[in-house]
């Protein structure tokens, strides 16, 4: 199965301190190396393109996308997809690639969106998925506002459905996360994980193809605790996951 993760990973600034000397820096973090690794161990292809690759190397086809069984997104926002640099240098005209991932999911595809600072709303509204095309395939609807729930002493989601597939194989309980998005499932999704009152895991179908709302992040900040990223059940999840996802196909 070929799976795309596009985003948990970007350039960091930063600036080194020396004595009297002042040294601007710069760094490159991947923030899905694990679910990366896990998905690459379930015996899955894996490309990874980071938000700081993905204005350019984001597919812009209907037909490259497809080469893909499941879409994951994670801590990317729309418009780091929906504009290409050369549509704001140069005023050159792109397709509309959030469109695309609506396309994608409607003939078939997977998608999964997990939480981070800029996915769903996230941070200050900035990740701007609400309203776009690819909530209209998200099992969600998404708040007009700051989503996040910052869970700084941990909070364990509880399951709802352990028979459902995606749980098979895995132990009871879960691990803690530092926090969550707040997400409200669409009528017809399945509700499957809470986090106190609130949805961790929805499922649910659009056209022809499955999509996957996980509130959480998949890897740090908040899903970076050594309890949850050494989980026995971590890998055996993502891998049931975009199983599932691409079940559309």
């Amino acid at each position: 199965m070929n799976i795309l993760v596009a985003g948990r990973g970007q350039t960091v600034l930063y600036t080194e301190i020396q004595g009297v000397s002042v040294i601007p820096a710069a760094k490159e973090w991947n923030g899905a190396k694990e679910l990366v690794q896990a998905l690459s161990a379930g015996g899955h292809e894996v490309t990874h393109i980071s938000a700081t690759l993905a204005p350019v190397d984001f597919p812009e086809d209907l037909e490259t996308l497809s080469r893909y069984d499941v879409l994951l997104l994670g801590d990317i926002a729309s418009d780091t997809l929906l504009l290409h640099p050369e549509v704001v240098y140069e005023c050159k005209p792109h397709p509309d690639r959030i469109e695309l991932i609506r396309r994608f999911v409607e003939n078939g595809g997977g998608l999964i969106m997990t939480g981070g600072w800029l996915t769903f709303q996230g941070i200050d509204g900035k990740g701007r998925w609400r309203g776009t095309a690819v909530e209209q395939a998200l099992p969600v609807n998404l708040l007009d506002r700051d989503d996040r729930v910052e869970c700084p002493q941990g909070i364990r989601p509880a399951v709802l459905k352990s028979d459902h597939p995606v749980f098979a194989g895995l132990p009871g309980q879960w691990p803690r996360f530092l926090g969550y998005s707040r997400i409200l499932p669409k009528d017809g999704s399945q509700l499957l994980m809470k986090a106190a009152e609130d949805a961790f895991l929805v499922l649910g179908s659009y056209g022809k193809g499955r999509s996957a709302a996980f509130a959480s992040s998949p890897g740090p900040h908040w899903g970076g605790m050594p309890e949850y990223l050494s989980w026995q059940g971590h890998d055996r999840f993502w891998c049931n996951l975009v199983e599932w996802a691409a079940g559309g196909r």
